[in-house]
């Protein structure tokens, strides 16, 4: 299993179901004061059994590991 953690969502999505995981249930998380949440939904978590993605909001000025561009 390719690691998805901080793709975008459809990225992620994309990736597996290349892999043939299909009906991922997708959890969306804010932290309690962010009522104004911008940005990129992100991959967090695959839960063990691949039914459940944990989303979650980042600016998007966040690089990826070996990304070097600036923003």
């Amino acid at each position: 299993m390719t690691d998805i953690t901080g793709l975008p969502l459809d990225a992620a999505l994309g990736i597996l179901e290349s892999e043939g995981v299909r009906g991922v249930r997708i959890i969306q998380y804010t932290a309690p004061r962010d009522t104004n949440a911008r940005g990129t939904l992100r991959a967090v978590r695959l839960s063990a059994d691949k039914s459940e993605l944990l989303v979650c909001r980042f600016p998007d000025s966040v690089q990826m590991p070996g990304d070097e561009s600036e923003t």
